[in-house]
């Protein structure tokens, strides 16, 4: 069981390490979404700019993560 949480807390961290290499402008709409839990157009509004432009760099954040995940896994 412990090494589940060690894994677990592993994983959390290179998470983390990978977000914080995204250039800001993917980073902030990712973390308002993924870890803050905010809508698109909340989203919006915080960052002034569109909902679609939200949507495009949210998703341009998660293939950026699960890219450098790949490395990872």
């Amino acid at each position: 069981m412990q090494d589940i949480s060690l894994v677990e807390a592993e994983k959390r961290a290179v998470i983390k390490r990978a977000i914080a290499t995204l250039p800001d402008k993917y980073r902030a709409p990712l973390v308002l979404r993924d870890v803050e839990g905010k809508s698109y157009d909340e989203i919006a509004l915080i960052l002034q700019t569109s909902e679609g432009t939200v949507k495009s760099r949210i998703n341009r954040a998660r293939n950026f993560l699960r890219d450098k995940m790949r490395n990872y896994l």
